[in-house]
């Protein structure tokens, strides 16, 4: 979906950082859910996936994490 103006994060001349967000060590990957609201990374070194809540500033918020079985080393991710 492409904003009908431009947000605070995201304009003509492209992405504008927010600060930074700590995950867990290693972070391979990342998806934003359909919705917009939720963004989860995926980390390779431990095979945990941080779920974050995105704010409507465009900053995130931490929920949590979960350890993925067998994920040490992973890679890729998908939201739905």
């Amino acid at each position: 979906m492409v904003p009908d103006k431009p947000s605070p994060i995201l304009t003509a001349q492209g992405l504008t950082a927010l600060g930074n967000t700590p995950t867990h060590p290693g972070t391979v990957d990342a998806a934003v859910s359909s919705d917009g609201r939720h963004l989860y990374a995926r980390t390779g070194v431990d095979g945990v996936v941080d779920e974050f809540a995105v704010d409507p500033d465009g900053s995130l918020t931490a929920l949590g994490s979960q350890t993925v079985p067998q994920g040490v080393g992973g890679e890729g991710i998908v939201a739905f």
